[in-house]
């Protein structure tokens, strides 16, 4: 049995999620190649661990992590624990699918890039141009070039720049409203809010849950009762600015969504082949 044929089951799952975007032969087509050619380097080195590494697995992963989100969901109305602890995480999860469908296609972690025979002409190239004057400036620069490349971030944001289309850019930008005056006394007007800003703010949600174990997902009511369709999550302070931060009643469904038009771009853009 060839690892497609044993993975056969995951890998409809995710085509009938996304049925609606792409054609289900073309993904059963795309996920066949991609795992001729997993097969192909796996077989002539059975010891190495390739499936970890492997795009086809992130890309069967980012979908089951949607699907358990959607579990979670499913059971958010069970008790209080679930309705004050389940919003955060599904939040968590989900955009932690961005950076993950936003990385290129051969990342790497920072130790195995130091050392890698394939990325030694990039490494070089990258050595050749920095400037230092310490042994700790050349360790910070050259960590900072890797991260221009692998960083988290840069795949966070190159996954909401480029891989989801304008139009899913947009619903999810509406999602956040982000105001830079106080409602309640209207002379005070702060600066201008960019496109930047909620990227921002999408990334801080990310990584507020994951080091500083700080969120401000809201309990999930069971009554139904809203004043209106806006949560209010925050204030960020900014030197002289400040921020007061919103996000839509859809926000969790759009995030999903998002992630989904994202694999299917992926694989309509033959990610990977």
């Amino acid at each position: 049995m060839s690892t497609f044929e044993s993975n056969i089951v995951p890998i409809e799952k995710l085509a009938a999620s996304i049925e609606e975007l792409v054609d289900k032969d073309v993904a059963l087509s795309y996920f066949k190649s991609l795992f001729d050619k997993h097969e192909q380097k796996w077989r002539k080195n059975l010891k190495a661990d390739y499936w970890r590494t492997s795009l086809v697995r992130k890309l069967l992963q980012v979908h089951e992590r949607i699907k358990f989100t959607e579990f979670l969901e499913s059971e958010i109305a069970q008790k209080f624990e679930t309705r004050l602890y389940y919003p955060q995480l599904i939040t968590y999860l989900r955009l932690t699918c961005f950076d993950q469908l936003g990385q290129p296609v051969k990342w790497v972690y920072l130790g195995d890039w130091l050392k890698s025979k394939k990325k030694k002409k990039e490494r070089e190239e990258i050595i050749q141009n920095i400037q230092f004057t310490t042994p700790l400036e050349f360790t910070q620069k050259i960590e900072q070039e890797y991260q221009k490349i692998y960083g988290i971030k840069n795949a966070f944001v190159n996954f909401i720049r480029n891989v989801i289309t304008n139009s899913s850019r947009d619903e999810l930008f509406n999602t956040i409203k982000i105001r830079t005056s106080n409602e309640s006394s209207q002379t005070l007007r702060g600066r201008q809010v960019l496109e930047r800003d909620k990227v921002n703010y999408l990334y801080k949600i990310r990584n507020d849950f994951t080091h500083n174990t700080y969120n401000t997902d809201k309990f999930v009511r069971t009554d139904n009762i809203r004043k209106d369709d806006w949560d209010f999550r925050e204030r960020i302070f900014e030197g002289d600015e400040v921020l007061w931060i919103s996000t839509h009643k859809n926000f969790q469904k759009v995030l999903k969504q998002t992630v989904l038009i994202g694999l299917s771009e992926r694989i309509k853009n033959n990610y990977g082949m």
